[in-house]
């Protein structure tokens, strides 16, 4: 079967082209930079970014299903996290829309898009994560599939997952590991509060199945690991290998309380306070995905925040 990953040189994009080569996939990586890794099953197509629906189009010939990981997620600033909507609107929005023209007029049979678990803080008035112009973009992004698969014959499967880790991965879990090393005590063994996330391996099988199984079509799916891990376990795996001292449970439940009001005052401060479980189970009964739960804990800690974090 011909695959056409977008974002093939990205964190998950590089991944899952290997992945897919290795299981016999003929595979047509879009990326808007060269790759040094080459593989016989592995296509490299250079593209622009934003794509116009005529450079898609070229390189979509003959291909069956396509995985859109292509977007704008880590590489900005703050400030235009938060503010400037068109960096967003540019990268992601445009993007989905030239995509799914350029899927419709070629044919396509199905398009897998990897969206985010934090879209649930638009559309759910229980999510405690806090909507910004990356979110708001995914969600606008799952629209235009949805609208395009309404209107032909092309399939969707549209997937949220939490954040996705590995050993030196971009990201959250960057950021989480750096605040760490900053502070030269273990202050957060009180931070209790539980979230999912998804290892690349699972989600790289995830995305397989969602590649080819039929039962999956047409359907919007949160897939994470079986089990959440709170802050206090990674923050306990990151001192474990170094010299920092451990606080006791009193210290630790003191300078939670001290330093609680602070954090509450940044967005990405807050999701550590807050409880947020993906429930994967729809996924597991439509597709019959068993996802590794070797992990314990949850989280294969060993090698997790490497010397690049």
């Amino acid at each position: 079967m011909k695959v056409a990953v977008t974002g093939a040189n990205g964190f998950v994009g590089k991944a899952l082209c290997r992945y897919l080569a290795t299981a016999g996939y003929d595979v047509h990586a879009l990326t808007t930079s060269t790759s040094t890794f080459v593989s016989s099953n592995i296509t490299y197509h250079l593209i622009n970014s934003p794509p116009s629906v005529t450079d898609l189009q070229s390189v979509l010939s003959g291909v069956s299903v396509v995985v859109h990981l292509a977007g704008l997620a880590h590489n900005q600033s703050v400030l235009s996290k938060y503010r400037f909507f068109s960096l967003f609107y540019s990268a992601n929005i445009c993007y989905a829309k030239s995509l799914a023209v350029a899927c419709v007029a070629a044919n396509i049979r199905r398009i897998v898009f990897v969206s985010s678990h934090g879209v649930n803080s638009i559309i759910s008035s229980t999510d405690l994560d806090f909507p910004n112009n990356y979110t708001i973009s995914k969600l606008l992004s799952e629209s235009i599939f949805q609208i395009s698969s309404f209107c032909s014959s092309l399939e969707y499967v549209i997937l949220r997952p939490p954040l996705v880790y590995s050993s030196a991965c971009p990201g959250n879990l960057s950021r989480l590991a750096r605040l760490f090393s900053f502070v030269p005590l273990n202050v957060f063994g009180a931070f209790n509060a539980r979230r999912s996330f998804i290892s690349l391996d699972n989600l790289l099988e995830v995305l397989r199945i969602s590649i080819s199984s039929p039962s999956v079509a047409n359907n919007i799916y949160e897939v994470a690991d079986p089990s959440p891990v709170s802050v206090a376990m990674l923050a306990n795996a990151f001192y474990a290998n170094s010299s920092t001292p451990k606080l006791s449970k009193f210290l630790s439940r003191l300078a939670f309380a001290l330093i609680r009001p602070v954090i509450l005052l940044f967005p990405f401060g807050r999701k550590l306070l807050c409880d947020s479980i993906v429930e994967s189970t729809r996924f597991v009964v439509d597709s019959g995905w068993r996802p590794r739960s070797e992990h314990s804990p949850p989280i294969s800690l060993s090698g997790l925040f490497s010397a690049d974090d």
